[in-house]
């Protein structure tokens, strides 16, 4: 097995580095993942493992959970080094270089979508995608939102970002004209006292909902697609951030379609 015991080795430079950098995963098309319980989710969603960095004391602990990987992919890591790869403050030993899944088409067809349009808060994306996939939204489309492999939005996403029916797109535009050409019914979360109760919306035929950026919601260049719904609140509660309003939405959303 190779081993690496210098925080200065050009892999393990690189190794930070990719954790740090999205303009970095999106040049090498792959990103770095830490934990056993993730890399497990990695390998039930059949992505590829590249390489795997793993301290003497994780395998010592964990022989049956490495028997699983090819030998020739194993690296042999100082605690030192596997400290200075982590993002967070105590990690586990284990690290893995994976290859990012290509986009594929998006399945335009009787579904559910719930699009993700200008969002940067990591940990509200993951755990936005985490529900959806545990609700059974169709697919989950983000554009202009924080990278899909930022270490936080893996984390909080629990594998959730892993899946199949997660996209990344540029043109939110482009994608929304097809959409309503499609029939798909669009709607669009705002605060907004005339926009339509989010309760009384019927989401069981096709449809979208768009979930805008946490301070600035959705501009009226998308806006101008969408029928406007809302989540009533009391007259005296600030707005929802976009995690909480998107769960809300994922549940009216799913519960029609059950």
């Amino acid at each position: 097995m190779k081993e690496i015991s210098s925080v200065g080795n050009p892999t393990i430079k690189e190794l930070t580095k990719l954790n740090k950098s999205s303009k970095l995963r999106n040049q090498k098309r792959c990103f770095l993942v830490e934990g056993v319980r993730l890399i497990d989710e990695v390998q039930k969603s059949k992505l590829e493992i590249e390489a795997l960095y793993v301290t003497k004391n994780f395998i010592e602990k964990n022989k049956n959970f490495i028997s699983n990987f090819d030998k020739n992919k194993l690296t042999l890591i100082s605690e030192n080094v596997a400290k200075k790869i982590s993002d967070v403050e105590t990690n586990q030993g284990i690290f893995a270089t994976v290859k990012m899944r290509e986009n594929s088409q998006i399945k335009i067809s009787k579904s559910q979508i719930l699009i993700l349009y200008g969002l940067q808060n990591p940990s509200n994306i993951g755990t936005i995608l985490r529900s959806s996939i545990a609700l059974g939204i169709d697919h989950v489309i983000l554009c202009d939102c924080c990278d899909l492999y930022n270490s936080k939005l893996i984390r909080a996403a629990m594998g959730a970002s892993f899946k199949r029916n997660i996209y990344q797109i540029n043109d939110i535009i482009s994608l929304l004209r097809v959409l309503k050409e499609k029939g798909f019914k669009i709607y669009g979360t705002f605060v907004d006292s005339d926009a339509k109760d989010i309760t009384t919306v019927d989401f069981s035929s096709p449809c979208v909902c768009i979930i805008g950026n946490e301070g600035n919601g959705i501009d009226d260049t998308v806006g101008q697609f969408t029928e406007k719904i809302t989540i009533k609140m009391r007259n005296d509660s600030e707005s929802l951030n976009a995690a909480a309003a998107a769960n809300i939405v994922i549940w009216e959303m799913t519960r029609q379609s059950k």
